[in-house]
């Protein structure tokens, strides 16, 4: 899958540098599908952050804002350190994705409780090792988090989990 969204974030820069718009649009929306169950590792998680970038630029390309904004909310959640490609975006776009993380930044952090049953799974929250269930995450930004549950001979459960602001 990790190839698959590689290759379809490619198609969507190639588009996107052509001003193939509404086809960049699609080619990053589908990339961020193909990258989410791949986001198990910190290096997973900073490249679907990135995809989550691209496809804020493109669709505020296709004037949807929303999605766009949704978009820049989630790559900052997976990654506060995540830039946009200035080779694709212009000020406008620069401009938005500041203003959206610093809205994202400003609303108090939440926690995370999560408990399973039987206990001891090893967690991980956006790619990174949070130890044994049941755990507690705390000063999480507020919004999805990428959680994982792996268990000796059982199969990785992949969630997403909201964290509300100032909330668990």
């Amino acid at each position: 899958q990790r190839k698959d969204g590689e290759q379809k974030m490619a198609t969507a820069r190639e588009k996107a540098g052509m001003l193939e718009t509404a086809e960049a649009m699609e080619a990053a929306e589908a990339g961020v599908l193909a990258l989410y169950k791949g986001a198990v590792t910190p290096a997973g998680v900073r490249m679907l952050a990135d995809a989550h970038t691209l496809a804020m630029i493109t669709n505020l390309f296709n004037n949807r804002k929303p999605q766009a904004e949704e978009h820049a909310r989630r790559a900052y959640i997976l990654n506060p350190n995540v830039t946009i490609d200035t080779t694709l975006a212009g000020t406008d776009e620069e401009q938005f994705f500041k203003k959206t993380t610093r809205q994202v930044a400003s609303l108090p952090h939440g926690t995370l409780e999560l408990v399973t049953v039987p206990p001891g799974a090893q967690v991980f929250v956006d790619g990174a090792p949070a130890g044994p269930s049941p755990v507690t995450k705390k000063d999480l930004l507020p919004g999805p988090h990428l959680v994982q549950l792996v268990m000796p001979w059982r199969e990785a459960v992949f969630l997403e989990v909201v964290v509300p602001p100032g909330g668990t």
